[in-house]
């Protein structure tokens, strides 16, 4: 599809350039050049179709980054941090860090202290958390394909009768595998336990043993 972008853009114009006298669309209230509609329809569809292919899809979502985020820099500030110091640091709005430092202090990963000079302090060991269980505590499991959702939350019209729904279930689990196994303190330090690795082509490979 994207290869006939460049013609329509072509067309567009040379339409514009050449094409007289000048062609009306008429509407129930107003008459416009059948131009203008062609340009209209191609800044705002197709340039936005454009934006949406070039900008690359994130594998985790806003909030989850910048939980990896807070839980990393109270790790390197074991006095612990302020949410002001935080937002400020990262650049995160106050009400939407505010959310997620509830949602982490709620399942223990972090503990809150009130006052002048209170802050958060990092409280699981790093080792001790993993990526799957971040997801899950942000209420954002991990689902590779819409069928991977529960059954009840499915919406893709292809399921029942899906060819690559099989495979994809596979792949899916096997990512999986990976959230569940590294650990916040492998993406600190990718030294001590680089324990699997996502390859070209899916293919899970082991580098070394649970420690």
């Amino acid at each position: 599809m994207l290869h006939h972008i460049p013609l329509l853009r072509s067309n567009v114009i040379n339409l514009v350039a050449t094409h007289r006298p000048c062609q009306l669309l008429s509407f129930p209230f107003f008459t416009v050049p059948i131009e203008m509609v062609l340009i209209q329809f191609y800044y705002y569809i197709v340039n936005d179709l454009l934006a949406f292919i070039r900008v690359p899809m994130s594998f985790f979502s806003r909030k989850m980054d910048y939980a990896l985020l807070v839980l990393s820099h109270l790790h390197g500030n074991p006095d612990g941090s302020s949410a002001r110091e935080i937002s400020a640091k990262f650049s995160i709005s106050r009400p939407f860090l505010a959310n997620i430092m509830k949602t982490l202090c709620h399942h223990g990963y972090l503990s809150s202290h009130r006052g002048v000079h209170g802050g958060y302090v990092l409280i699981r060991k790093p080792k001790d958390i993993t990526l799957a269980d971040i997801m899950q505590s942000l209420d954002e499991p991990f689902h590779l394909t819409d069928c991977s959702k529960d059954i009840e939350k499915q919406t893709c019209s292809a399921r029942t009768f899906c060819p690559i729904r099989t495979g994809m279930s596979g792949v899916h689990d096997r990512i999986r595998t990976i959230l569940k196994d590294v650990t916040l303190a492998e993406i600190l330090d990718p030294t001590i336990r680089p324990s699997v690795t996502l390859q070209f082509g899916l293919e899970l490979v082991s580098h070394g043993t649970n420690k």
